[in-house]
């Protein structure tokens, strides 16, 4: 999958604070991909482990809106761990 690939729609956010994401995590996917960075972490804050889940409930949820498309969901954690995933709505 390419950056530009038409079917990325989304870029899922980690669940942490405003101030981290507007200074580390927005400026990465808006230089690479014209998805758009979409957060959750107003809504519970950081579940460290629980991050990648819950983004992963939050894209199931919106999904019947997003058929076929992509979302690539990132998640941080402590120890300078980072992971992704890139899901397609169903």
């Amino acid at each position: 999958m390419e950056p530009d690939d038409p079917r990325l729609t989304r870029v899922i956010l980690p669940r942490l604070h405003r101030g981290s994401l507007d200074g580390v995590y927005r400026p990465l996917p808006a230089d690479l991909t014209t998805a758009k960075a979409v957060g959750f972490g107003h809504v519970t804050g950081h579940l460290g482990a629980g991050d990648l889940g819950a983004n992963l409930a939050a894209v199931a949820a919106e999904s019947a809106a997003y058929r076929g498309e992509l979302a690539l969901v990132l998640s941080a954690g402590a120890g300078f761990t980072w992971s992704a995933a890139v899901v397609e709505a169903p």
